[in-house]
């Protein structure tokens, strides 16, 4: 009876022992996925930096002249030329902060918790960010309409650097080709 008392406690602590070993490697995978889909977007971000760095340059070339002439437009009178001046500087301040809006969403680490999210909205977010590299390629992308409001489950900035992914994947297999194109369609299913 003392013998078989020992060797359940034995095996008690055994397992004990193993379930707390699991539990650490569990922990170490998740790290590591997590590590791992952070370099996988910090290299997708270095390969489009030279797109990105001209989808910057170009509005800041733009606001800078635009900036430059609008005193020299009211010095000569002509105020509705250095109003749609300083117009096309906000606009194009806007569409800087929208794109570095953007890449700071892709770069973030993840947030582990899961939720529903408008499909939409990652989509739109990822072809923000592919968006110099798509026109550098000249490609031709259409995206179907989908269901008004369609939520999936999911982390957002996850599902958006598969999308991401995707579509650099494409661009890669589609280099060199005449007229690439690239087609984007959810639908709901059941």
């Amino acid at each position: 009876m003392r013998n078989r008392k020992r060797e359940l406690l034995d095996t008690n602590a055994s397992l004990t022992h193993e379930v707390g070993e699991r539990k650490a490697a569990i922990d170490l995978l998740r790290k590591t996925q997590t590590e791992l889909i952070q370099t996988s977007k910090m290299a997708a971000l270095g390969q489009m930096s030279t797109g990105l760095s001209h989808e910057i340059n170009e509005p800041l070339s733009a606001v800078k002249t635009y900036a430059q002439n609008a005193p020299t437009y009211l010095q000569r009178g002509r105020q509705s030329e250095a109003v749609d001046n300083i117009t096309r500087i906000s606009e194009l301040t806007e569409r800087m902060a929208a794109i570095s809006r953007h890449l700071c969403n892709f770069a973030r680490k993840p947030n582990p918790t899961f939720g529903s999210t408008a499909i939409s909205k990652v989509i739109e977010d990822a072809l923000q960010v592919v968006s110099a590299r798509l026109r550098e390629q000249t490609v031709i992308l259409t995206t179907d309409p989908e269901t008004p409001g369609l939520q999936v489950r999911g982390e957002p900035v996850r599902l958006q650097q598969v999308l991401v992914n995707l579509v650099l994947n494409a661009l890669e297999a589609m280099h060199g080709q005449h007229a690439p194109s690239i087609s984007i369609s959810v639908a709901e299913l059941g």
